[in-house]
Parts: C-alpha cells; structure tokens; sequence
C-alpha cells in the first residue's frame, strides 16, 4: 500500500487544482456584471442627467460629469472612464472605447437604447478606442500573455528535467536569454507574422520578455525551495487565479469583487494589461502593471538568493 501512497496524494493534488481551475473560471466567467464602472458624463444638462443615469444604473456604473468632450476623451484615453454620454437636445452621443473590454462596450450600447427611448431621439454611438478587423473580440494581447506565462513557468520545468544538475549561477541567465528570445518570439507571431495586432515593437517585446522571466524565476525558485511540492503554490498564482482575473476574456470592471481586486496584482493580469496598453493606449502608458511584474520579479530573484545562501551555509551530511 505504501508504494501506491506517492502516487495516489500526486493524483489528489491534481484533482483539486483542476477543480480550482474550473471553479476560477466559471465564478469569474459564467455571468460578469458591472459595478461601479467609471462612466462620464458631458456638457451643460450634466446635473439631471447624472440624476436620470444614477437611478436607472444604481450601482452599474459610477458617474463622472466632464464639462468639455476633450476631458472627456483625454479620460477614456488614460483609462479613467470606460464610455460617456453627450446630450445636446434630444439627441446623444455614447462613447465607448472597445479595446479597454469588447463586452464592456457592448454593455453600453444596450443600455444606449434605454437612453434614446427615454429622449425621443437616436443615440449614436462613437468607438473612440476600436479594435482591428484581424482582432474584432481583442483576445490576441490575453493570448500572448498566456503564452508569456504559461511558456515561463514551462520553460523551466522542462529545463531542469532535462539539466536538472545545472547550477544556480547558469540557471538564472540562461532564463533571461531564454525569456527574451521568447518575447521576441511571440511579438513576431501576433504582429509581423501573423498581423493580428499592430504595435511598436520593441516595447511590446520587452514587456513580453519580462512576464517570461517573470513566471520561469517564479516557477524555479518555488522549485528550489520546496521542490515539486512547489508547483501547485505557482500554479494557482499564475494560472488557476491568474488567468481568470487578467481581463483578458472580459474586462476586470465587469469581474466579481474578488477577482477585480487580485486583478491588479497578479502577473497574468499585469502583463495582460501593460501589453493592451502598449497596442491600444500607446499615449497613456500606466506604470502600475510595469512595477507589478518588476515587483513579483524582484520578490523570486530575492528567494532564489535566500534559498541558494541557505544551501551554501547548510552542514554536510544534513
């Protein structure tokens, strides 16, 4: 019976990770709905119209009245805002701004019909943000941060199940060339290549190489430390958690509470971020996702640190 004791609390440990895995998923996927999300209002007839809007949406949406259409668009620009509405008369114009969330943009446009009706007149509807034929749902910049972290975590493990004597001090750089051939990699397949995506190249590629080097240290520190016992820890973070939450399949403002908190926390949804940002809000880059990554980067280098000063100070024979 002992023979069998590895083997069947490996398969447990599985078990439970893929039921993780599918739960994460379906509570943050199977029906998003929005709350709070920040939504603009423009010109003179701010006041009762951001009454009409706050009690037909309660917690749908959370106003922010702008007196000119250019603060208005310089705010969906920096991602402070997710659409607005411009009243003159009785007609209306909805902005939306599809590359910050398809589903969000289209949350909008059904609700613009409730608004025309409430007019008498027609509400257009102007994509100051749009996405490119070759990507009309935008998932290409979710699947290459997938790819990043997936292939990071990967990389590793197949590495040392081919070199597993390979010492620390070789290891680490090896990672960092291996993380930046695989984000030049990815930024030729999604842009050049395939033509996806359009975006400045070497940006993007760097970006992409940080979230490699990112997952694969990650990935070799819990190695390190605790072994194989330390996948399931780096799996839930980057994946089970990780993938759900990034924003990729929906956008975060229309996640459970839990989700769009870790959200901005997670690797996966930080690259997912800084990537979409670098295609589609070029002009506004937000340093947040950028430090989160470098944060989580920092964080393994230092307990790759520890874990080798500990091994070099650990008495033979122990």
């Amino acid at each position: 019976m002992k023979e069998w004791q590895p083997l069947a609390v490996g398969l447990g440990v599985a078990l439970v990770l893929m039921g993780l895995f599918v739960a994460s998923y379906v509570e943050a996927l199977s029906a998003p709905k929005p709350h709070e999300v920040p939504f603009g209002v423009v010109g003179s007839t701010n006041a009762s119209l951001v009454d009409q809007i706050e009690q037909q949406a309660g917690t749908t949406v959370k106003i922010k009245a702008y007196k000119a259409q250019a603060d208005m668009r310089e705010a969906i620009d920096q991602q402070d805002i997710f659409g607005a509405l411009e009243v003159e008369g009785n007609q209306a114009t909805l902005f939306v701004a599809s590359a910050s969330g398809p589903s969000l943009a289209r949350e909008f446009e059904g609700a613009a019909r409730g608004v025309a009706k409430r007019l008498g007149g027609k509400v257009t509807v102007m994509d100051l943000k749009p996405l490119p034929k070759s990507d009309p749902n935008g998932l290409t910049v979710f699947y290459v941060a997938l790819g990043c972290i997936i292939y990071g975590f990967s990389g590793v493990t197949i590495a040392l199940g081919a070199a597993p004597q390979t010492p620390q001090r070789r290891l680490v750089p090896a990672l960092l060339v291996f993380a930046l051939c695989g984000g030049a990699l990815v930024s030729l397949i999604a842009g050049p290549i395939i033509g996806a995506i359009s975006f400045t190249y070497i940006p993007f590629a760097l970006i992409a190489a940080l979230a490699v080097f990112t997952a694969s240290t990650l990935t070799l520190v819990a190695l390190k430390a605790f072994g194989s016992k330390g996948v399931p820890f780096v799996l839930l973070i980057l994946l089970i958690l990780g993938s759900p939450s990034s924003g990729g399949a929906v956008a975060p403002e229309i996640l459970p509470a839990f989700f769009r908190f870790i959200h901005q926390w997670l690797p996966t949804g930080a690259v997912t971020s800084a990537l979409r940002n670098n295609v589609y809000f070029a002009g506004a880059q937000h340093g947040r996702p950028l430090f989160v990554l470098a944060g989580w980067l920092l964080i393994a280098l230092v307990g790759l640190y520890l874990v080798s000063r500990k091994r070099r100070h650990k008495p033979e024979g122990v």
